[in-house]
């Protein structure tokens, strides 16, 4: 109880600092925010990809399969590939390797979508440059898909060669011979269809892979430090150390309570 009264008496002595400290640290924390710190602004490009080539068990067949890494968004590669679609003023402007670390991506859960953002202090230009992002992502993507399809097209011309050499040196007749050319031919037809069926993939990957929603100004987003939160937090330590202050500089109360309780005793003692 007295403890309780020590601090209701120092909250009524000491409230006109508590409140100088509260206003005074949110508006030095929001001052500062606004000095100290940039207004950026955030625009964010969809990108749509086909699903991976799978059987019916869920298992991919090619590895034709156009990528949802995100972490091939905020690359150096991708960042010189954006800069080719833009304005020659405006790339003029932009140092890629800025713009590099301006990218940030996010793959949605199946794969399918893929979120690229630009983080940039002109409003009017960060979505310009996440739509660049995007295209320079999609044609960096197609031009990886043909690579891997040419490896896929150039074991399986190796692997028709060899089949083809092994079908000439089993010349001869008897059924022996004729099942061995069959079975080396019915080879080269699975050969085919692996390569036929990884062109068809490599189409439908470049040509699925699109812009599924491009950014805008009206989806812009502030990013970074908030003047209002910085304000509350500065009010808040401003209080604090008020508080801290006050108990620190009162003292006498509880010499004033002790008086007060002994008073009477000694009163009576004396009588």
């Amino acid at each position: 109880m007295l403890e309780l009264q020590r601090n209701m008496h120092v909250l009524r002595r000491w409230w006109w600092l508590i409140v100088i400290a509260a206003v005074v640290g949110a508006a030095v924390a929001y001052g500062a925010t606004k000095l100290l710190t940039k207004t950026r602004y955030e625009a964010t490009a969809i990108i749509a990809l086909a699903p991976p080539p799978a059987t019916p068990n869920g298992l991919a067949v090619t590895s034709l399969g156009a990528s949802a890494d995100a972490e091939l968004l905020p690359t150096l590669s991708t960042a010189l590939e954006a800069s080719k679609e833009l304005q020659a003023s405006e790339a003029a402007t932009i140092r890629p390797t800025t713009l590099s670390s301006a990218i940030s991506g996010q793959a949605s859960v199946d794969g399918q979508l893929l979120f690229a953002s630009v983080t940039w202090p002109d409003a009017a230009l960060a979505p310009t440059l996440a739509n660049a992002v995007a295209a320079a992502y999609m044609k960096l993507e197609r031009a990886r898909l043909a690579q891997r399809y040419a490896v896929i097209h150039r074991d399986l011309q190796a692997e028709e060669a060899r089949l083809a050499a092994l079908i000439r040196e089993s010349s001869g007749r008897g059924q022996a011979a004729s099942w061995l050319q069959s079975q080396y031919a019915a080879t080269t037809v699975k050969l085919y269809d692996e390569d036929a069926s990884a062109r068809t993939q490599l189409a439908i990957q470049g040509q699925s892979m699109q812009i599924a929603q491009p950014a805008s100004a009206d989806a812009l987003q502030k990013v970074g430090a908030r003047g209002s939160i910085n304000a509350a937090l500065g009010a808040i330590l401003g209080i604090l150390l008020a508080l801290v202050f006050a108990f620190v500089r009162t003292s006498d109360y509880g010499r004033e309570t002790d008086a007060q309780s002994v008073h009477p005793v000694l009163t009576k003692v004396g009588d």
